[in-house]
């Protein structure tokens, strides 16, 4: 079920009309019609669907995961790091040692003990202009699991040693057997593929395993 098949349902469940739940979250009526109708891919950070969501007494986790099949007990606290801590990370070095030790993201309890977050910025100009509704926004937070196999398409984190940045996008091998020759496609679409290899090196820290809006 899509996040928005998922509000439509709790909406339906209330005593209340699109427009009524709307004015009591000081809200327009068109913008949670939009939500409800799924055409809106990602809502914005700016707390719009927050005041819904408290309206109807749910969160986000709630929203964007199946807390049904979570259980109970569906959220936990995971180390919550920033990009811009982990540009001085050495190879095979952990993560969690750039943590603040105090800074933590609501994730959902199914994820695994070794798992930690990481909150995008745009420092660099690599997730491109929110208004052309790219996939993610800065203040988005994302779930790494260390031990989840590399594949091709999906969405890592990655050092560029010589760049002195931390990339966010799609991993490209460039051929098998080579590991330490790799292209990460960042989400701006006006960026080139950035290679990383021995000419240029770098590696991967992780892989992004799930999306949670700012929380």
């Amino acid at each position: 079920m899509q996040w928005h098949e998922r509000l439509a349902a709790w909406v339906r469940a209330e005593d209340r009309s699109v427009p009524e739940l709307a004015r009591d979250a000081g809200l327009d009526k068109e913008t949670v019609y939009k939500w409800l109708q799924g055409k809106v891919k990602n809502p914005r950070n700016d707390g719009d669907l927050d005041r819904l969501l408290s309206v109807i007494g749910r969160n986000r986790i709630e929203l964007f995961f199946d807390a049904a099949a979570l259980g109970d007990s569906y959220t936990k606290e995971v180390p919550l790091l920033l990009l811009k801590r982990l540009k001085s990370l050495a190879p095979g070095q952990d993560p969690r040692s750039a943590w603040d030790g105090a800074t933590t993201a609501q994730v959902p309890a199914s994820v695994s003990t070794d798992a930690y977050a990481i909150r995008l910025d745009d420092e660099d100009g690599i997730l491109g202009d929110p208004r052309n509704d790219h996939e993610f926004r800065a203040g988005d937070v994302v779930i790494v699991e260390p031990d989840t196999p590399l594949i091709p398409g999906k969405f890592v984190f990655a050092v560029a040693e010589k760049l002195g940045a931390v990339l966010f996008g799609h991993y490209r091998p460039a051929e098998v057997g080579t590991p330490t020759t790799f292209a990460i496609r960042v989400p701006n679409p006006d960026y080139p593929d950035v290679i990383i290899s021995p000419a240029n090196p770098g590696f991967v820290i992780g892989r992004a395993t799930k999306l949670i809006r700012d929380l």
